[in-house]
């Protein structure tokens, strides 16, 4: 709980033309103190200065308890609070200490501050102790009362009782009465003459206040009349410079204009990535030019605004300036919706940039997908291995043919000398994968690493070197063990193999999911075929080969075959790259309708 303080003036008002202001300021924990010019109900303290009227606001500051502590807090008054000579921040409350000196405006011509307070505590009083005896004889039943004597000193009387003291007591309390109702009626007999003397004064006051009011109302008409004629000419000679000023800038833009807009016309015949960079460069200089036109404008009208706030008596002339600052709002307006114009057209040509640099770049794309994939496996080639004939294949693709045939894949014809890899389809594959999405990066990778997995464990599961594949029809000893690998090479095969080419337009895409099925189950089942297919019989149907290295060895082994749907075309060779059966070929694949 704060105690109660005082802000006692460091110098006292001792005459008539000192300043309106009480020399000590109670200050009462339960309510604030706001000090102030104006009287109202908001300002408990009115503080009035005699050589500047206007030193003090109307709501100054305003003294309280915050959180048990003594602060005060400025209202943004024009001439501020200053504590210890240090002004503080506006709506902010700063904390007061004993000792403190408080300062309401500032001082005229360097001269001492009239309102000069200094912040202290009242220290309350002591109550004061009952005698030891009173407290002594506090039960006892015979009631006692005091009675002063004219030496000083207190007598305890019995209720009652008929003493001389209290006789003597009251004789001298009714000359007291006497005394002082005579000095009353002295006093009142000096008020009526003092208020009597104030009524004089304050008739001749307002005489004198009439005349200076007449006078200065003279003064202040012929003024206005000076300053009208002076207005008026400085006002016209400011609007001729305006005009001028506000034609050349016309030009000078209109001029910038034909000029953007002829460079506009040849740079739309280049192509688009020049188009680009010099659009963008024409027209970031074009919006600081604006912008720099603008700030130019801006402080034109601030130094407008402060002449006229030099000038307020004249509110006709105001009316002129008003609508010349709404012509150049106007024009300002103009300008921004030239350079919101100029950056939607930036921004609409980098869309279409960025859309026809999409489009081609999908497109080149599609077509190497389309000319770099391996038949066998419908995916890009990997490890690419190109045959004698010029047609190439992924080099786990290939080995795994020449397990059962020695003839192109394509062409059919019969193969003669050693498969070539080759490095430059490999390169070109890569730079294009490169530009793909992440997916089809992780997906291409995986299936890299697996094919690479399934090499060394063809190369692990038959005894010799890397020159002896894995042979699908080898000795019945071997036969279990290369199942087993032959198998987890399909599964981790079809795991990962991408379907077919999906057609394109319209019509392919409505029946897109229906292909995508068929190839996944034909693609599956020519593994299933190709590898589990009657490994160590010779019942039927053609004669395979191996590859060893260094030759050829034909082996037989027994193909499966199925009839095609009936019409369709089927010469007698080869077989269907959908379900891995002879008997048909793709269009006539009854698996796949």
């Amino acid at each position: 709980m704060a105690h109660e303080a005082v802000l006692r003036k460091t110098v006292p008002v001792g005459g008539k033309n000192d300043s309106y202001c009480p020399n000590s300021v109670m200050l009462l924990p339960d309510r604030p103190i706001t000090f102030g010019r104006i009287i109202s109900p908001d300002v408990s303290v009115r503080l009035t200065s005699k050589t500047a009227p206007l030193m003090i606001s109307r709501r100054h500051a305003t003294v309280s308890v915050s959180a048990g502590k003594w602060t005060i807090v400025d209202h943004e008054s024009l001439n501020g609070v200053f504590i210890n000579r240090n002004r503080i921040q506006p709506s902010i409350p700063h904390l007061l200490e004993p000792g403190d000196r408080v300062v309401f405006g500032v001082g005229v011509n360097s001269n001492t501050p009239e309102f000069e307070y200094v912040f202290e505590h009242i220290a309350r009083g002591r109550k004061r102790c009952a005698d030891s005896s009173l407290l002594s004889n506090k039960d006892s039943s015979v009631k006692q009362r005091k009675i002063f004597r004219e030496s000083g000193g207190y007598v305890m009387v019995p209720f009652g009782t008929d003493h001389p003291a209290v006789h003597e007591a009251i004789s001298v309390a009714e000359e007291k009465i006497q005394k002082l109702k005579a000095s009353l009626e002295e006093k009142e007999k000096c008020h009526a003459d003092v208020v009597l003397q104030l009524e004089k004064t304050e008739k001749e006051l307002q005489t004198k206040l009439l005349d200076q009011k007449a006078t200065l109302e003279k003064e202040k008409h012929e003024l206005e009349g000076a300053l009208k004629t002076l207005f008026a000419e400085k006002l016209m000679e400011k609007e001729e410079q305006l005009n001028q000023e506000l034609k050349s800038q016309k030009e000078s833009l209109i001029e910038e204009k034909k000029l953007v807009e002829m460079q506009l016309q040849e740079e739309l015949k280049k192509q688009l990535e020049e188009k680009d960079k010099q659009l963008e460069n024409q027209l970031t200089q074009q919006k600081e030019a604006l912008e720099q036109v603008i700030a130019e404008k801006e402080a034109r009208q601030n130094m407008l605004h402060i002449e006229l706030e030099n000038y307020k008596a004249s509110q006709a002339r105001m009316q002129d300036l008003e609508a010349n600052e709404r012509k150049m709002e106007s024009t300002l307006q103009e300008l921004r919706q030239i350079v919101e114009s100029k950056n939607k057209e930036l921004l609409k040509q980098q869309e279409e940039t960025k859309r026809v640099e999409e489009v081609a770049r999908k497109t080149v794309i599609e077509q190497m997908e389309d000319e770099f994939s391996c038949i066998i496996c419908q995916d890009l080639f990997i490890n690419s291995t190109t045959l004698p004939c010029a047609h190439s294949f992924c080099e786990y693709c290939l080995m795994s043919w020449l397990q059962k045939k020695n003839n192109c894949p394509i062409c059919r014809q019969p193969i003669v000398g050693r498969p070539v890899r080759s490095l430059v389809l490999d390169n070109a594959i890569a730079k294009m994968v490169e530009s793909m999405d992440e997916e089809t990066k992780t997906r291409r990778q995986t299936v890299t690493q697996e094919r690479e997995e399934l090499k060394r464990a063809a190369s692990t599961a038959m005894p010799g070197s890397r020159e002896h594949p894995i042979t699908l029809n080898d000795a019945e000893g071997q036969q279990g063990e290369s199942n087993t690998v032959t198998q987890a090479m399909v599964q981790n095969t079809m795991r990962h193999m991408r379907p077919a080419r999906e057609p394109r337009g319209r019509q392919a895409q409505e029946h897109r999911p229906a292909v995508h099925q068929r190839n996944n189950y034909g693609n599956q089942r020519y593994y299933e075929n190709r590898y589990h297919g009657n490994h160590g019989s010779n019942g039927g149907g053609g004669a395979g080969y191996r590859y060893s290295g260094s030759d050829y060895e034909r082996q037989p082994y027994q193909h499966n075959y199925m009839h095609g749907l009936p019409g369709t075309y089927y010469p007698g060779y080869g077989h269907c790259h959908l379900c891995g059966m002879r008997g048909h070929w793709a269009p006539g694949c009854p698996l796949s309708h």
